[in-house]
């Protein structure tokens, strides 16, 4: 199963000022050292948020000294997903560009007699749900229901929120696959 890690500030920093980017660069901090920079690097390779791929001379490097040799960190699927909750669900895969890197794998589905399931199974109506049919479907409170979304997030899967016409309530759906 897919489960975006917790990112500290610095990595979330990094990860959404390389979405802004056409070319998905993480750009290195100023202000880390070499040795901190090659750390934050590889944890960032290791979970999976980001990849080493040759760079330019004009291009943020993280790696190299000389400009045939320059190596830069470019965002990833997963790096995308893991920020997907932060930008209200901008970031998805499709948004990668052609030819950068491979969607992260699908989220696995829960176990169809579970609460998460249920769910799913709103979040999947064409409509969306709002949050009190989401509590009153789980028998969750509202805060607990937020949580819930929050690591359907973390799993992978793609939500939106959108206001309802007329009253203004927030409905929920998840991207079908």
């Amino acid at each position: 199963m897919h489960q975006s890690p917790a990112l500290t500030p610095a990595q979330r920093d990094l990860l959404i000022a390389a979405r802004q980017r056409a070319d998905r660069l993480l750009t290195p901090p100023s202000q880390v050292r070499d040795r901190a920079r090659q750390l934050m690097a590889e944890r960032l390779v290791a979970l999976g948020l980001a990849e080493r791929v040759p760079v330019g001379a004009e291009q943020p490097a993280w790696q190299g000294g000389s400009s045939e040799d320059l190596i830069g960190l470019r965002l990833t699927a997963g790096g995308l997903i893991a920020i997907a909750d932060i930008s209200d669900g901008e970031a998805t895969p499709d948004a990668i560009g052609q030819g950068q890197s491979e969607p992260a794998p699908a989220p696995a589905e829960p176990a169809a007699w579970t609460k998460v399931a249920r769910l799913l199974a709103l979040l999947r109506r064409e409509d969306g749900a709002d949050l009190a049919a989401l509590a009153a479907a789980t028998g969750w409170q509202s805060h607990t229901v937020r949580a819930a979304l929050t690591g359907l997030r973390h799993k992978g899967y793609v939500l939106s929120r959108d206001k309802r016409a007329g009253d203004g309530v927030s409905l929920y759906r998840v991207a079908p696959r």
